[in-house]
């Protein structure tokens, strides 16, 4: 026997679905931070024990860069903040740095990125930074390295 049994084509709504890729919010996607920063040392040097920043470089992922911030210093160490800012956005740099005791021993700088803005907002990270004589006598070059997680 031959039974026909008629069937209607039905769709589902989508509009009360949430996609895959928003239910889970947004994820970190890790990059490697790594680039130079030119820095002029002012005539006198600083005062105090505080430099001001204000140079420029290239630093992966943001490009060319101006950096603006304070460091300061003293026989222990020292830190401060310095702020990146590239054509897409910039990110904040934190610097801690220790001087260890003995000869010819060279300080250890660290950073932590603590967020930013345009592409870089809610960015974070950490890395080094090596200090080096620039082309000019004037001047430091501070070479980057480091990881940075942005949202998606």
């Amino acid at each position: 026997m031959d039974v026909k049994t008629r069937r209607s084509l039905h769709f589902d709504s989508l509009e009360d679905r949430v996609y895959l890729s928003v239910a889970h919010g947004t994820h970190a996607r890790p990059s490697t931070l790594s680039g130079s920063l030119v820095i002029p040392l002012p005539a006198g040097g600083g005062s105090g024990g505080t430099l001001s920043i204000e140079g420029n470089g290239n630093v992966s992922p943001l490009g060319p860069v101006s950096a603006l911030g304070t460091l300061t210093s003293n026989s222990h160490g020292g830190g401060g903040v310095v702020n990146l800012a590239g054509g897409d956005g910039g990110v904040v740099l934190n610097f801690h740095v220790t001087t260890p005791h003995g000869r010819n021993a060279k300080p250890q700088i660290r950073f932590t990125v603590n967020g930013g803005t345009g592409s870089f907002t809610n960015a974070s990270g950490q890395g080094t930074a090596t200090e080096a004589v620039g082309s000019s006598v004037n001047t430091v070059v501070l070479k980057l390295h480091g990881t940075l997680k942005t949202s998606s």
